[in-house]
């Protein structure tokens, strides 16, 4: 059996490098826009997507499947050297894509 095609990506990352003047103010607007447009990406590639914003404030980290679609979004909470310990996220292949120049194909 093939091993199924999965994508992490780092949120905070991605709209930093999209929005580099982004207010605290639009985080939340930006985030569900970001998950949004995942969804239509793991849609069209058939794989899930799990989108990660690291919440340095909160004590746990937490997941919450985006209804209908196959995107996961998580807030890993804890320290920097904490991260979340889902095995669905330790198991499955990734896939790593870069949004910053030079932009460049994914590659498994």
């Amino acid at each position: 059996m093939a091993a199924r095609d999965s994508y992490i990506v780092d949120g905070y990352n991605v709209l930093h490098a999209l929005f580099p003047s982004i207010k605290q103010t639009e985080l939340e607007d930006k985030r569900r826009w970001l998950a949004e447009q995942l969804a239509g990406f793991a849609a069209l590639r058939g794989a899930p997507v799990t989108l990660v914003f690291d919440a340095h404030s909160q004590a746990r980290s937490s997941c919450q499947q985006l209804a209908g679609t196959m995107v996961e979004v998580c807030f890993a909470g804890g320290s920097r050297s904490s991260r979340p310990t889902s095995p669905s996220w330790s198991s499955r292949p990734t896939t790593k894509c870069s949004v910053r120049p030079p932009r460049q194909a994914c590659a498994a």
